[in-house]
């Protein structure tokens, strides 16, 4: 049944789109991005987040190509706390990503958890970084 359901989870389109941008020069866990999601008890034009549908979360990252480490471990929040780590470099630690000029953006899923919204009403997602990150610019948050 699990599995059923992972299978199922993301959909086709996007959902949910929200940017929140990010102080590059310290970016700290004090420092918590907070994405706010309502949700319906069925899916709305104004509202698309329904209650009980299972989410998958895409995290689009814009950084500064002088980014010092390869990844970033950061903390995502709605109910349970997750642990994800933003891979930002490849193996040779190179900035990895869509490159525009000075800026690198990269998307990655985040794949140890599927969201649920269990009642109707205004959530909050938030993220912050384990330790102090810099030259992150902003994270766009999306659900599908």
């Amino acid at each position: 049944m699990t599995a059923m359901l992972l299978l199922g989870a993301c959909n086709d389109g996007t959902i949910y789109l929200h940017s929140v941008d990010v102080d590059s020069a310290e970016w700290t866990s004090a420092d918590t991005l907070i994405f706010p999601v309502h949700v319906e008890p069925s899916a709305k034009t104004y509202s698309p987040i329904e209650r009980n549908f299972p989410y998958c979360l895409t995290l689009t990252v814009r950084y500064e190509r002088a980014y010092p480490l390869t990844d970033v471990p950061i903390h995502v929040s709605l109910a349970d706390d997750h642990l994800v780590t933003l891979p930002l470099a490849d193996d040779d630690g190179f900035p990895d990503g869509e490159h525009h000029g000075t800026l690198c953006q990269k998307s990655v899923e985040v794949n140890n958890a599927i969201f649920l919204f269990p009642d109707s009403g205004d959530y909050q997602l938030k993220i912050w970084p384990d330790s102090t990150a810099s030259h992150i610019l902003s994270i766009t948050a999306t659900l599908e």
